[in-house]
């Protein structure tokens, strides 16, 4: 493994460079509440459900009925990735670095928002007027499913329904699973008898074309958490479930470094933090990749 520019030489190599396989854009901006903002922290305020009361006589008092205001707190972190290229290794090498470094570093970061979303999925959310207070997913999520054994249709079903009993929206629902998640519904399938009209809803997954069933837009991610071995989270949400603040929108920048002997340095960064602004949007499932 080299790593530095050297691997480019002009002696060494011909002028194709070839990304490594890596997760190049954001899978799951566009699917939570994003907006932009100024500060350190950010803060969601929710609107609670209200009762109406029955009107009893005419001309009675006007009921006063509080509208429940609560807040979700985000705390805004600062991430960035640079590397220099050396002016001497400019002239020996017959592509242009810069770009290929950007790209580089603008997938790192696009990585490290889906990251930072997926983080906020169960982590301990800071609720209050100043985020003082915490509020952990066990204590609000529409369902947590410890699985440990393959992931079926049924709990597709299942986390359907939980997201159904608290009467989330029908659209907008979104569902994120592992590789072995997929290949798992994608094996399920295959053993179910698709020749009637009933079951051609699934044949999308047989074919391996899964990206939308059971009302949820299907996500395949490798960044999602494994609390042991041969296990691993996925999860089912909607929309305005989370929350994702941006103080740097991703941001590229090529300088000349005068006290670098004039290397270019190459750096990108952003700032961002995501909470859980509605925790009944939200549901886990922990299955087991080895079946």
């Amino acid at each position: 493994m080299f790593d530095d520019i050297s691997v480019w030489h002009v002696d060494q190599y011909s002028d194709n460079v070839l990304h490594q396989f890596q997760q190049h854009a954001s899978k799951l901006r566009g699917k939570v509440r994003e907006r932009a903002v100024v500060g350190a922290k950010d803060f969601w305020t929710r609107i609670g459900p209200v009762t109406a009361v029955r009107k009893l006589v005419r001309h009675g008092m006007t009921p006063e009925i509080k509208t429940p205001l609560s807040a979700r707190a985000v705390v805004l972190a600062d991430w960035v990735w640079s590397d220099l290229i050396d002016k001497a290794d400019e002239y020996k090498v017959l592509i242009d670095p810069q770009s290929e470094y950007v790209t580089n570093g603008a997938s790192a970061l696009a990585r490290t928002f889906d990251s930072v979303v997926i983080e906020a999925f169960d982590a301990d959310a800071m609720a209050g007027p100043e985020g003082g207070s915490t509020v952990t997913f066990s204590s609000e999520c529409a369902g947590d499913h410890v699985l440990n054994r393959a992931m079926t249709v049924a709990d597709l079903i299942q986390a359907s329904e939980d997201l159904n009993n608290s009467d989330v929206p029908e659209s907008n629902r979104f569902i994120i699973l592992p590789p072995s998640g997929f290949a798992q519904l994608f094996r399920e399938s295959d053993s179910l008898n698709l020749t009637s009209v009933e079951r051609a809803d699934i044949k999308a997954l047989v074919k391996g074309e899964i990206d939308y069933f059971m009302g949820f837009t299907f996500i395949r991610s490798t960044l999602l958490p494994s609390p042991a071995p041969g296990l691993r989270y996925g999860f089912a949400w909607h929309f305005d479930s989370i929350g994702l603040s941006i103080s740097e929108d991703l941001t590229t920048k090529v300088s000349e470094r005068a006290d670098l002997s004039y290397s270019t340095q190459v750096e990108v960064s952003a700032g961002l933090g995501a909470t859980r602004i509605q925790g009944n949007g939200v549901v886990r499932l922990l299955l087991n990749e080895s079946d």
